[in-house]
């Protein structure tokens, strides 16, 4: 619902089936006939002489009324317009429903990746864990005299491969969680 609601390029999708919904409806309306009216109001107003009356002044209301209708009933270019106008619509609705699922499995194969990612930083964090306790048990070892230098740098190196893991680990959980923000 996310991947839907919020990305602007569905948007654009959504507008262009709207689009191609109201132009469908425009050409299906050519079978109907259409009618026109037309009305013009006039008032007219005028002096007249009248000695017997003291109110000289007449008012005359008039109007003009035209209806025109026009129905086209034999049009053979009207089948074929109205038949292209629903192929068009159903193909934005298809390009609509394509992308959506495009989307939807690319939001998916984003999230896995970065379920992935952070299983990564979990071991790596445990790597960490475990090579510091290792170092720590070398360096007494060979303090205690049981141990050599070597097991000391070994453990060493280890625990620097550990934390250059655990840095590419949260490298890849920050590209992962930015590219499904991006998505969503």
């Amino acid at each position: 619902k996310l991947v839907e609601a919020n990305n602007p390029q569905l948007e654009v999708y959504r507008k262009q089936i709207e689009q191609q919904k109201f132009n469908l409806h425009k050409t299906i309306a050519s079978w109907y006939p259409t009618i026109d009216l037309n009305a013009t109001p006039q008032y007219l107003e005028g002096e007249n002489f009248n000695e017997s009356s003291s109110d000289t002044t007449s008012e005359q209301w008039k109007t003009t009324l035209s209806v025109e209708i026009n129905w086209n009933i034999i049009d053979p270019a009207r089948n074929p317009e109205i038949a292209s106008a629903k192929a068009t619509y159903e193909k934005a609705k298809s390009t609509y429903f394509i992308q959506l699922r495009d989307l939807y499995l690319e939001a998916l194969s984003t999230y896995f990746l970065l379920q992935k990612s952070d299983e990564g930083v979990r071991i790596g964090k445990e790597s960490i864990r475990a090579s510091e306790i290792s170092l720590r048990d070398a360096k007494a070892s060979f303090e205690a005299g049981l141990g050599t230098r070597l097991e000391v740098l070994e453990a060493e190196t280890q625990l620097a491969r550990d934390k250059r893991l655990l840095t590419n680990k949260l490298s890849d959980q920050q590209t992962q969680r930015s590219l499904l923000s991006s998505i969503l």
